[in-house]
C-alpha cells in the first residue's frame, strides 16, 4: 500500500492553516515532519498490571499518574496578541501531539510546558473544527524521545466505570483528578439543542478552563477521550470526545491531503420501540432508510427505503447519527460492506460511497493558502456541516476558516469557526457574495461591518477599516 493510500485524507472538515512565521527555536525545524511508523499506539511499556475496568485503588491511580503525566503538556497557543492556553498529549515518540482546535484558535505555533518544567515549540499540522481536534508536531532535540500515551477503545467505555483526567487547568500543570463516567453518547453539552454529529463521554471528574485538550483515561492508563467542554453553570459536568473518533481522523490529518466527504445518497432516521417491533428488531437500533436517491450509491447497491442499516464497515449502528458520522468519514471510492435488516432477515450488501464535497486544505508538504485582503478566508458549508458546527436554523451564510493573526479583521474580533450572515446591508450566502460585498464596502466607505454568529449562536456586529496601504 502506498503512503498516500495509507494516509488518505478524509473526514468531515479539516482546515489546515499554515500562515508562516515561527517563534524561537521552531524556525530551524525540519518541515514537513516525518510520518510516524504508526498513527498511535494501543499499549504502553510502563503501565502494567492495571486493568481498564478495575475498581478505584489509590495505588493504581498513583501508578498511572506517574507513568502518564510526562506525556501530558500545557499548550500555550501563540497568537499575534496574547495567547490561548490549554492542554495536550503526545501520541508517540516522534513528536505528534493532540489538543483541541479551540485551544489553538487561529494560531499556527504553540509553546509546550512539560511536567518537569521543560519547554518546547510545536507547529500546527492540521485542524478539524467539527471534531475540535488539532494535530501539532514538536521536533525533539538530539537524543530526545517524547513520552506518549496509549489510545484505548472508547466503544468499551461503560457508565459508572472509574476514569481520571490529566491536564493543565488554569495553568496548573501535571494535574490529575479522578471520578466516574456519568454517561456516554451525549449529543452535545446542551440537551435542548442536540448536535447529532457529536458524541461525548460525560464524566464527573473535576476540570476547569485550561483542561481542554487534556485526556480522560481509564484505570488501565489508556486514553478513552479528549477533554473538550464543561458546563460553567454546573458542577461535575465534563465532556470528552471519544478517542475512537480521534483514531479515525488521525491518518487523514497526518496525511494533509484534500479532505473529502462521502455520501450514500440516502435519508435516514432512528428507530423507536414501535418501529423496531414492526421491523423485527429486538430493540430500537440501527438507521432506518426513509428515502433512497435514484441512481445514488445506495440505490446502485440495491438498498431500499425501509431497510435498516445495523452495521457499516464492521461497526455497529446504534442510531442515524452513528451512520452519518461513519459515512461522512468513509474513503472514496473504496467499497464498504453494509449489514441491513429487510423483511426481518439480515443481508449484507456492498456499497461504494461517492464524493459529496471536497475541502481544499493547505498541504502539510508546504505552502499557505492566500488569505484575502483584510485577513479573512471564508468557505461555503452544506447542511450537515452547518448542523455539526451548531448553526442550523440560523440565516444562510459562510463559514470563517482562517483569520490572519494581527490582521484588521482579527483585531476586530473575527475568528475561525464563526458564521457570517451579513456584510453591511447585504446578505451573504456564498463566498463570492461575501468577498464582493466586502470589497464594495471597503471601496465605498473605507470600512466594512459584518454580522456574525459565534459558537454559542450569539449574534454581533463587527467592523474594521481598510488595511493600511490599500
Amino acid at each position: 500500500m502506498t503512503r498516500r493510500g495509507l494516509f488518505w485524507a478524509w473526514g468531515l472538515v479539516a482546515l489546515l492553516v499554515a500562515l508562516g512565521g515561527s517563534p524561537g527555536e521552531a524556525s530551524a525545524e525540519a518541515w514537513p515532519p516525518p510520518l510516524p511508523s504508526a498513527p498511535w499506539r494501543a499499549t504502553h511499556p510502563t503501565v502494567r498490571g492495571l486493568s481498564p475496568a478495575q475498581p478505584f485503588r489509590m495505588d493504581a491511580v498513583m501508578k498511572l499518574t506517574q507513568a502518564l503525566s510526562p506525556a501530558v503538556v500545557q499548550v500555550e497557543a501563540i497568537l499575534k496578541k496574547g495567547s490561548s492556553q490549554g492542554s495536550g498529549f503526545f501520541l508517540g515518540p516522534e513528536g505528534y501531539l493532540v489538543t483541541n482546535n479551540h485551544v489553538m484558535s487561529s494560531a499556527t505555533h504553540a509553546r509546550l510546558t512539560f511536567s518537569d518544567g521543560r519547554t518546547r515549540s510545536a507547529r500546527l499540522v492540521a485542524r478539524d473544527p467539527v471534531t475540535d481536534f488539532a494535530l501539532l508536531y514538536a521536533e525533539a532535540r538530539p537524543g530526545e524521545q517524547f513520552d506518549w500515551l496509549p489510545l484505548g477503545d472508547s466503544d468499551q467505555v461503560r457508565v459508572g466505570q472509574w476514569a481520571a483526567a490529566l491536564g493543565a487547568p488554569l495553568r496548573f500543570g501535571n494535574t490529575v483528578t479522578v471520578g466516574v463516567v456519568s454517561s456516554v453518547r451525549r449529543r452535545g453539552s446542551r440537551p435542548r439543542r442536540p448536535n447529532w454529529m457529536k458524541s461525548y463521554i460525560q464524566f464527573d471528574t473535576a476540570i476547569n478552563p485550561g483542561s481542554s485538550g487534556g485526556v480522560l483515561v481509564n484505570m488501565g492508563g489508556q486514553v478513552i477521550g479528549v477533554v473538550t467542554a464543561m458546563r460553567k453553570d454546573a458542577q461535575g459536568l465534563g465532556f470528552a470526545v471519544p478517542v475512537n473518533r480521534l483514531k479515525r481522523m488521525l491518518p487523514r490529518m497526518m496525511g494533509g491531503y484534500d479532505v473529502e466527504r462521502a455520501t450514500l445518497g440516502v435519508a435516514v432516521q432512528s428507530t423507536d420501540e414501535a418501529l423496531a417491533r414492526s421491523l423485527g428488531l429486538k430493540s430500537p437500533t440501527g438507521a432506518l432508510l426513509r428515502d433512497v436517491d435514484l441512481g445514488g450509491p445506495a440505490d446502485k447497491a440495491g438498498l431500499l427505503a425501509g431497510d435498516v442499516i445495523v452495521r457499516y464497515d464492521g461497526q455497529a449502528i446504534a442510531d442515524h447519527a452513528d451512520l452519518s458520522w461513519l459515512v461522512a468519514t468513509s474513503r472514496v471510492p473504496e467499497p464498504v460492506d453494509v449489514v441491513v435488516v429487510r423483511a426481518r432477515e439480515k443481508l449484507t450488501v456492498t456499497v461504494e460511497p461517492k464524493l459529496k464535497s471536497r475541502w481544499h486544505v493547505s498541504s502539510r508538504r508546504g505552502g499557505a493558502d492566500r488569505i484575502p485582503p483584510g485577513g479573512v478566508g471564508v468557505t461555503g458549508a452544506d447542511a450537515e456541516v452547518v448542523r455539526a458546527m451548531g448553526f442550523d436554523g440560523l440565516p444562510g451564510g459562510v463559514l470563517v476558516y482562517v483569520v490572519a493573526p494581527g490582521s484588521v479583521a482579527y483585531r476586530a474580533g473575527v475568528r475561525p469557526g464563526m458564521w457570517v450572515v451579513q456584510v453591511g446591508d447585504a446578505l451573504v450566502a456564498t463566498p463570492a457574495r461575501f468577498y464582493q460585498a466586502v470589497n464594495e464596502s471597503l471601496a465605498r466607505d473605507g470600512a466594512v461591518r459584518v454580522r456574525v454568529y459565534n459558537g454559542e449562536r450569539e449574534a454581533r456586529w463587527m467592523a474594521w477599516e481598510a488595511p493600511a496601504g490599500d
